[in-house]
């Protein structure tokens, strides 16, 4: 797991802050956690973790900001992505 110190994170965050929106800077970082939690419950190698995520209905939506998906934490949309993979169909929270 990743570990950032927070103080380092808010000095990035105001100096990206007038080149990037806030869904720019913060879709990796949901990436790279959504991408840990799956290697660490699944055991699969980076490129096929990869391929699971950026094959599915959730990972379309979640690239959308209009869509605000990356709203969710990084084990909600783990938990709605294994569910899609398991029932072929994502089912979004009220």
């Amino acid at each position: 797991m990743v570990v950032y110190n927070s103080k380092i994170l808010c000095i990035f965050a105001k100096k990206i802050k007038p080149l990037m929106s806030e869904f720019e800077a913060i879709l990796p970082l949901k990436v790279e956690a959504i991408t840990e939690l799956l290697i660490e419950r699944h055991r699969m190698s980076l490129p096929d973790t990869l391929e699971f995520l950026y094959s599915s209905q959730l990972y379309a939506l979640l690239e959308q900001e209009e869509t605000k998906m990356w709203h969710y934490s990084p084990q909600m949309l783990v938990y709605l992505l294994e569910t899609e993979k398991n029932t072929g169909e994502l089912k979004l929270p009220q």
